[in-house]
């Protein structure tokens, strides 16, 4: 006669290890089992949960003997094909690197760099990634920006395939930047100048050489006053390239891009005008504040803080840079602080471009 035994009685596995994952126990077994080892599964989980992009290096840079050809280290990115959300299908890819590669078209300003999952073919095509087939079935590498037919900034803002979601990458990249916490703008004295508290911004792809755990994030540390070769005034010229002023860390009220044509004028007596002012990695590779002149001139600070000034467009190369305020100031202010507390000057936080 058979002797039914109690499940409890059944052999155990053998104690707890750190590699177990699951144990199996099935009543109609004679014995308990014990799945697939952390080991090996763990890069399956880790790849199903990431989305297509870069994981590690693929860092692209200026070929040093030619300013219109560019390099591009070894590295791993990943292709995440979710089209049956049951069955992922992840293709991993295993960059050796180039040099030498010549930017296919130097007559535009922007080019995308991406690869091939499959040929490991590296292509750059005009424009950052706008489209969601950029973002989910393209592993994008990388910004480089030609001015006058060669290479004059190189942007490392690959999209990361780890350390967010495919709605938050999605949001960054078509939508901008943004500031998570802080970052509030204020006047710094009696002059022209502005302080900045400590913030978080997003921005994909552009914190990974700040910190690689967080990729799309950087912490600004404060500023107070943001120094001289941190500030940054632009507008863009005739031709739609940025004209870029590091010489000062002032304000300049008196000037502004009229109609947005690329040309500074000087603003009319008791006229105000706007500021908009971003924070992120400015080519070159440092994070620095950013403000555009403004394009149009208004009777009040109100009004050109609420008015859409239709003649005003965002350079390319700002465009994923993180938002932190706009700015109204009348043409004859030279004391920020005291303007603010008068109502000739308003400085209104902004977190994200909508």
């Amino acid at each position: 006669m058979s002797v039914i035994r109690p499940w409890s009685l059944h052999p155990e596995l053998d104690p707890a290890d750190p590699t177990d994952i699951l144990m199996r126990r099935t009543p109609s077994r004679t014995k308990k089992e014990q799945e697939i080892s952390i080991d090996s599964i763990s890069p399956l989980i880790a790849e199903y949960g990431m989305h297509t992009g870069v994981i590690k290096n693929m860092i692209i840079t200026e070929n040093s003997g030619d300013n219109t050809r560019f390099d591009m280290s070894a590295g791993t990115a990943i292709k995440v094909d979710k089209s049956d959300p049951d069955n992922p299908i992840v293709t991993k890819v295993k960059f050796p690197g180039l040099t030498g590669q010549l930017v296919t078209n130097l007559s535009v300003s922007f080019h995308s760099v991406f690869i091939d999952e499959i040929t490991q073919i590296v292509t750059t095509e005009d424009d950052e990634p706008n489209s969601l087939s950029d973002i989910n079935d393209r592993i994008f590498c990388g910004t480089i920006i030609t001015t006058a037919g060669v290479i004059s900034a190189v942007i490392d803002n690959p999209i990361i395939a780890y350390g967010s979601s495919i709605s938050e990458i999605t949001e960054m990249v078509l939508g901008g930047g943004v500031t998570v916490r802080d970052g509030l703008v204020t006047p710094s004295g009696s002059n022209l100048k502005l302080n900045i508290d400590d913030t978080t911004i997003q921005m994909y792809g552009r914190g990974r050489q700040f910190d690689p755990k967080n990729p799309n994030t950087s912490e600004i540390a404060s500023q107070t006053p943001v120094p001289v070769g941190n500030f940054v005034k632009i507008f863009e010229d005739p031709l739609g390239e940025l004209d870029i002023d590091f010489i000062t860390n002032d304000i300049n009220p008196t000037q502004f891009n009229e109609d947005g044509l690329g040309i500074l004028e000087t603003v009319a007596n008791n006229q105000y005008t706007t500021f908009r002012g971003f924070y992120g990695v400015f080519p070159g590779g440092a994070s620095r504040f950013i403000i555009y002149y403004g394009t149009q001139q208004f009777i009040t600070a109100s009004l050109a803080l609420t008015s859409i000034e239709m003649t005003f467009k965002e350079n390319e190369v700002t465009v994923r840079l993180a938002p932190l305020t706009d700015i109204a100031v009348r043409q004859d202010v030279v004391d920020l602080t005291a303007a603010v507390i008068s109502g000739l000057a308003i400085i209104k936080p902004k977190l994200r471009r909508v």
